[in-house]
């Protein structure tokens, strides 16, 4: 019988909401990752490394409503400025 090696890699994808409230200006954490998108992450005990990103123009409708749906109250804050 013969094997072959396989390598496995995990991608974990985390969407962030830079809302602020619903605020005309983007929060300063949003603009800290735009300067440095090297981020740590810690979700529950596991931490690990991590490269943040805006949203694409192409990927914002789809990620809204996906948002949306999680938390209604961001319908109110898509507002053209």
């Amino acid at each position: 019988m013969r094997y072959k090696a396989a390598i496995l890699l995990l991608l974990v994808s985390l969407l962030l909401v830079a809302s602020n409230g619903g605020s005309q200006h983007n929060p300063l954490w949003y603009l800290n990752l735009l300067e440095e998108p090297k981020v740590e992450v810690q979700v529950g005990t596991d931490i690990f490394s991590a490269l943040a990103r805006p949203a694409t123009e192409e990927e914002k409708p789809s990620l809204w409503q996906m948002m949306v749906k999680i938390f209604p109250q961001y319908e109110g804050y898509q507002v053209c400025f």
